[in-house]
């Protein structure tokens, strides 16, 4: 039996070669060459581990060998087959990682800066930044002056890099591990990792803003939230001291996720309402705890207001609403007599500073006292004025994010990138199988699914594994609605978490389906009479 497994343990190895044979990586020559070494010695290693585990139980005196060793050659062959998934991914992530190097921006120095604070003081936890950049700055002893260093920056992209590896391994294992069909695991494992592998994801760990960390953790907190749902009947487990432990790193998670960025605690406040009214059906609360999740959509709420006290603290929403008060609300004259009309200053000044270029228009207000009179209204009543407007006008609010589905759903992010050396061909593939763009295909994909789900769901029911596809689908058009009304810059840079959520609930929703449906026809062919099984055609 065990000489069946050696042609496909041998492709496996076959395979490992040819693949790293035709990635063109940023080096030549002899120093390419050496790359492919550790591929073939992990594939090795992985054969003889796998020929071990096969072999051991001859050794320990097994009772039949042919009944022992199809399931440890099974087991040789799915380990073999997701070690090198994931060899594979570390070799690509390694590989991208090199294309670029440290990009600083403005928007960097500022964090760098927060970083200096005390953390005795309001100025760090409730300053110009939310707090989560600037304290893992501050760990790794980043300031304005070390940040010009190569070292420093290189630390930082470094602890980027390994913060998305281990987010997206724990989110590859754990979706696997939600499976009933064991085989689908690596598949679903490499596809986790594959979207995590893409350019779109991975050109962040370069570039040193808040993408990169607020993506990771983005992704470590739906890890340990399908984690505590796929155990959340284990009576075991509930009783089991793990269990205080796993509440207390979800809960740092969701509190560094949400001062990544200020929209990340809209994102959490809007899961803890989806959450709330699925308590109020009746079918939901036959079937779970009322109280867990009341406590924890109450407490995410009350992060949501914490979040934005400080907030307004640290005066971080000024900013932003300058942005869109420049770029859309003052050439639009029907908007500024809407705001004329409620305080704001109409003078010509005004009108002159509104119709600046930006950066012009940001110098005068922080040097023109003619400008002052502007900057004390928006502190005063700015924010609440900006509310009314949209509520006033809620076809073109509700439209507007939609009209720009586009830059939110599927936005080019490439801009940012140093670009140090050009996208492989091989890498521009990948993408835009493991994260496609055109919304031509992730909308019909994502309608088929939507629908096979329904059916799945009136035939059978869901596993408790499907809330999370379902919040990530559910929320994106509150976030569309937040980013493109929170800001007027920048755009597609900050829904690049909506895009996100898109792929990442598509490739869950296709690794579920897959799974129930195999499920579906092992049940009726485990149904079936013997006789039925057994004809032949004559």
């Amino acid at each position: 039996m065990i000489f069946r497994t050696l042609p496909l343990l041998a492709s496996f190895l076959i395979a490992d070669f040819v693949l790293f044979r035709l990635i063109p990586g940023v080096d030549t020559g002899a120093q390419r060459t050496l790359r492919y070494a550790p591929v073939l010695g992990l594939s090795a290693v992985l054969f003889v581990v796998g020929l071990v585990l096969t072999l051991w139980p001859m050794r320990l005196g097994a009772a039949s060998p042919t009944s022992s060793l199809p399931r440890f050659s099974a087991r040789l062959l799915f380990f073999t087959a997701s070690g090198s998934v994931f060899f594979a991914f570390l070799v690509g992530k390694a590989l991208v990682f090199r294309l670029d190097h440290e990009s600083v921006w403005k928007d960097t120095q500022s964090y760098a800066a927060v970083a200096e604070q005390s953390l005795q003081t309001s100025e760090f936890w409730a300053g110009e930044r939310s707090f989560t950049l600037p304290l893992i700055y501050r760990l790794l002893g980043v300031n304005r002056v070390t940040l010009t260093l190569e070292p420093l920056k290189r630390a930082i992209s470094g602890f980027q890099l390994l913060l998305a590896v281990a987010s997206w391994t724990a989110l590859a294992v754990i979706t696997a591990s939600a499976l009933k069909n064991r085989w689908l695991g690596p598949f679903t494992f490499g596809a986790i990792l594959g979207l995590g592998l893409s350019l779109d994801v991975s050109l962040w760990d370069r570039i040193l803003l808040t993408e990169s960390v607020a993506t990771s953790l983005f992704v470590l907190m739906l890890a340990l939230c399908l984690f505590g749902l796929l155990r959340v009947g284990n009576l075991r487990w509930r009783r089991s001291g793990g269990r205080y432990v796993y509440l207390l790193g979800l809960g740092a998670i969701i509190i560094l996720y949400s001062f990544a960025r200020d929209t990340n605690a809209f994102f959490l406040a809007f899961c803890a309402v989806l959450m709330l009214a699925g308590l109020l059906l009746k079918s939901v609360r036959r079937r779970v705890a009322l109280r867990p999740y009341v406590l924890v959509a109450s407490l995410l709420l009350a992060l949501f207001v914490v979040q934005n006290y400080t907030s307004n603290q640290g005066k971080r929403w000024e900013f932003p609403f300058f942005n869109v008060l420049h770029m859309r609300i003052g050439p639009d004259p029907a908007a500024r007599e809407f705001f004329a009309a409620r305080g704001m200053p109409a003078d010509e000044a005004t009108i002159d500073l509104l119709t600046k270029p930006r950066r012009g228009f940001f110098a005068a207000l922080e040097t023109s006292q003619e400008a002052q009179h502007l900057v004390q209204w928006v502190e005063r009543a700015g924010k609440v004025t900006y509310y009314r407007y949209l509520l006033s006008r809620p076809a073109a609010s509700l439209m507007a994010p939609i009209d720009r589905a586009r830059n939110l759903i599927s936005p080019l992010s490439t801009e940012y990138r140093a670009d140090d050396y050009s996208i492989p061909i091989w890498l521009g593939l990948f993408s835009q199988v493991f994260f496609p763009l055109p919304l031509a295909i992730v909308l019909p994909w994502l309608g088929v699914l939507i629908v096979a789900a329904i059916i799945l769901g009136r035939i059978e029911g869901l596993g408790p594994e499907w809330a999370i596809p379902a919040l990530l689908l559910i929320t994106v058009y509150p976030m569309m609605f937040v980013v493109w009304h929170g800001d007027a810059i920048e755009v597609e840079r900050h829904a690049f978490q909506i895009s996100l959520q898109v792929r990442l609930a598509g490739w869950m929703m296709t690794a579920f389906l897959a799974d129930a449906s195999l499920r579906r026809l092992g049940t009726r062919s485990a149904l079936a009479p013997p006789s039925t099984l057994s004809e032949r055609p004559a």
